[in-house]
């Protein structure tokens, strides 16, 4: 291997991979936990080719590609199978190994690849052409068109690609494989273009227009069924030209743009035959297992979870709410609601902090209040400060000395390693996954918060709205299962006119938009606040015509917790628990003069 001092280490191995022949192209990496091109919502993070053209660019010219790694020293590394003469199965998760080994294709060593979701299987090419396709669930084929990334790549969840043998030991593909791959059709080539009529007059365009232009060729391309990468490169001819041509970043934003969008469209059919979006291409009909095989392989899954520890799961920071509900396990989404202004943030913001006390990390995730207000406040909380004054900057009226305390307990959270704040304002489910990739790996996460859940992006509004959060809460309860952490969230509910509706514990069917949401969830809590008496019928009516204040019948600093829904012990179901507010932060609900460590609040 030649030495390349000026270059990164990821350039140094694509210097190496192009010496030995690799067909190169370097793809966009992931920087910060995101892709390093221009779309804040990348659909393809750190796996689509920097250069204008495309894979039409690719080389395996030692010149070349150095040059690119000096140019872009994070670049992800993106190689041509088949022109490198190997051909790659890609095998995504569990599905795509059930697949694999209905097939007899992990009967053999070979030369792998460990990838973000699951691994690559590498074999020398047969000869002949052998397209790109799928032979069945969540298991594709890297032949002759398309690209695999290389170690030392980086994926989205922070994971580094990794080889799991020598070159040398690359397998011949299975000779019985070779027939059903050469049959399929190449799903991999482009339809044939349609120019419409419409187009001819702008392929020369004034300045003001070029953007709009490009806009409407961009989703034409898409409509015929091409690929982004083939996109990619028919814009760029385009914008090529014309006399004033757009810059390269923009072009390729107008071109992510678009791909995103058309992501989220319903499957449907162009003209051309070809079937367009998320719908996976027909697959061969793949051999199902045997009924007492299944009934074994569950047998040992279930052992399996029998024999996990569980006794170091997370807990509810509060003693009579950790009694009623027990330990929450991963994989577990708890959803809690309640209306506007009845402590969602603080009820969160406060079990957040008992974990960190009890050293188990978690990433909150703020959809509401910047990180930087909510770490204000959490100091403010662990000083004895009234958040009020520090909120408004009123250190005038706090006692000497409290701003710099403030400040140094600022300090000392930035050293905490239990508690993380993503900044995204808006976020998708899957931009919530890469997260929650990145957190587990990075800092070991076992608990997430969202904060709060009706404010996620659902993807452009639709007619059936409903739907659209059904699925996420969905998404959601994947996203714990696949990471193995527990998701807790907060949940919007719907307002009910009466003057009471905040000290009645609510119901399932107040949840905002969606009973999806509660069927989804392991366990439903409903915040509400607490009655110190009831109003009469005569005071009942003041309240509703204004006369009094709710204020008057509350019992002040408490909070009800109310389980409405619990899988795993349907005995807890409609019980509550009375909490305790003091300063916006929720406490146990003791009698004056009593306290209990926090290695109580754990006894059971």
């Amino acid at each position: 291997m030649t030495a390349q001092p000026d270059l990164s280490a990821v350039g140094r191995m694509a210097v190496a991979y192009a010496e030995r022949g690799f067909v190169l192209v370097p793809l966009h990496g992931i920087v910060g936990g995101r892709c390093t091109c221009p779309l804040a919502d990348c659909p393809s993070p750190g796996k689509h080719p920097r250069p204008s053209r495309g894979l039409r660019e690719a080389s395996a010219d030692v010149a070349q590609v150095r040059q690119w790694w000096l140019q872009w020293p994070t670049a992800n590394v993106g190689c041509l199978p088949g022109p490198s003469g190997y051909v790659v199965l890609d095998i995504d998760g569990p599905e795509g190994e059930a697949t694999a080994q209905a097939l007899g294709l992990l009967a053999e060593p070979t030369l792998e690849v460990t990838t973000g979701r699951g691994r690559h299987r590498w074999y020398r090419h047969p000869g002949g052409h052998i397209p790109n396709g799928q032979l069945g669930a969540k298991l594709d084929v890297r032949g002759d068109m398309g690209y695999v990334l290389l170690p030392p790549s980086t994926h989205v969840t922070g994971t580094k690609y990794r080889w799991v043998g020598r070159l040398e030991d690359v397998a011949l593909l299975p000779p019985g494989l070779v027939p059903r791959l050469q049959g399929q059709a190449d799903r991999s080539a482009p339809p044939p273009d349609r120019l419409p009529a419409w187009m001819l007059p702008f392929l020369t365009v004034q300045s003001g227009t070029r953007n709009h232009t490009l806009t409407r060729f961009v989703g034409w391309a898409f409509a015929q069924g091409h690929d982004i990468a083939t996109v990619q490169a028919m814009a760029d001819g385009l914008n090529a030209k014309w006399p004033e041509p757009l810059p390269s970043p923009e072009v390729e934003a107008v071109v992510r743009s678009i791909a995103a969008a058309e992501a989220r469209k319903p499957t449907r059919r162009t003209a051309t035959g070809t079937t367009l979006q998320l719908a996976a291409p027909d697959a061969p009909v793949v051999e199902e297992p045997t009924l007492p095989a299944l009934r074994e392989a569950q047998r040992d899954e279930a052992i399996s979870r029998g024999r996990q520890d569980l006794s170091n799961a997370p807990r509810w920071r509060w003693h009579d709410l950790n009694r009623l509900m027990g330990p929450l396990l991963p994989g577990e989404v708890h959803m809690v609601g309640a209306i506007t202004g009845n402590g969602k943030t603080a009820f969160l913001m406060s079990q957040m902090e008992g974990w960190a006390e009890a050293k188990v990390p978690v990433l909150y995730v703020p959809l509401e209040l910047d990180p930087s207000d909510l770490r204000r406040q959490w100091a403010a909380w662990q000083l004895g400060l009234p958040w009020v004054s520090v909120a408004r900057n009123d250190w005038a009226s706090l006692p000497e000395g409290s701003q710099e305390a403030h400040e140094a307990m600022l300090a000392e959270q930035a050293e905490n390693p239990f508690v993380h704040f993503p900044p995204d304002r808006r976020i998708t489910i899957t931009r919530l996954a890469q997260w929650v990739g990145r957190a587990v790996a990075e800092a070991g996460i076992r608990v997430v918060v969202v904060d709060h859940f009706h404010r996620m992006d659902f993807g452009p509004a639709t007619s059936n709205y409903r739907v659209q959060v059904t699925e996420a809460a969905r998404a959601l309860r994947d996203v714990a299962r696949e990471y193995g952490v527990v998701v807790v969230a907060a949940a919007q509910l719907n307002q009910d006119p009466h003057p009471l509706d905040r000290y009645f514990p609510p119901t399932l069917k107040r949840l905002k938009e969606s009973s999806g949401i509660s069927e989804e969830a392991s366990t439903v809590l409903m915040l509400s606040r607490v009655l110190k008496e009831s109003p009469t019928a005569e005071n009942l009516q003041l309240l509703r015509e204004g006369l009094k204040e709710t204020r008057e019948f509350e019992e002040p600093n408490a909070m009800s917790v109310t389980c409405r829904k619990s899988r795993l012990d349907d005995s807890a179901r409609d019980r509550a628990v009375k909490l305790a507010v003091a300063s916006g932060r929720v406490i146990d609900y003791l009698p004056p003069g009593l306290a209990r460590s926090w290695a109580d609040r754990y006894e059971l």
